[in-house]
């Protein structure tokens, strides 16, 4: 389950290779909050990666108890009741990732004189905040079912794919 997501980052890696420009000190000055945004930004995509993989096993899990198809040869997966619990905790560390990220990203991009906030890693990074706000929102406050919330978490993360293209350069959205 987590090969073809690796397979599928390190691939999109290697399509959009980054230039360097220059070597510089991340420990001075906006180079080291940048850095601290990138990371809680990372931190926060791992944790809706794992989600992700968790919620794959759970639909899987889901459909072999439905067909009866359990105790066949295969792959031995959790329950179901771990499965959304790891896809719960993975969302539950993100989220808190992505909104200090976020922030600590718009109190970079103000102080830019060239800031835009047109851009389209700027939406697809406040719609993917959003994302994870309704999936949190609907998995503590509505009733609604586990598959669902699994079906909208792999969601979740097709638009962390698109925030992650609309960020690389060649996308327009290099250079914070």
């Amino acid at each position: 389950f987590v090969l073809p997501l690796t397979l599928i980052l390190v691939t999109l890696s290697g399509l959009f290779p980054t230039e360097t420009t220059s070597p510089t000190r991340w420990f001075t000055g906006e180079t080291f909050w940048g850095a601290v945004h990138g990371s809680l930004l990372l931190l926060a995509a791992i944790g809706l990666c794992v989600a992700c993989v968790a919620s794959v096993m759970y639909l899987v899990q889901a459909q072999r108890l439905r067909s009866k198809a359990v105790f066949q040869e295969g792959l031995r997966l959790p329950s179901l009741e771990r499965l959304m619990q790891m896809s719960r905790r993975a969302i539950n560390i993100a989220f808190p990732l992505l909104t200090v990220g976020l922030l600590l990203g718009v109190i970079l991009l103000a102080q830019r004189s060239e800031a835009v906030w047109t851009a389209p890693k700027v939406f697809s990074t406040f719609g993917l905040w959003a994302a994870f706000a309704v999936i949190l929102y609907l998995r503590y406050s509505a009733a609604v079912s586990n598959r669902r919330l699994a079906v909208l978490t792999i969601a979740a993360f097709g638009l962390l794919l698109v925030a992650l293209l609309s960020a690389h350069p060649i996308a327009g959205g290099g250079g914070w």
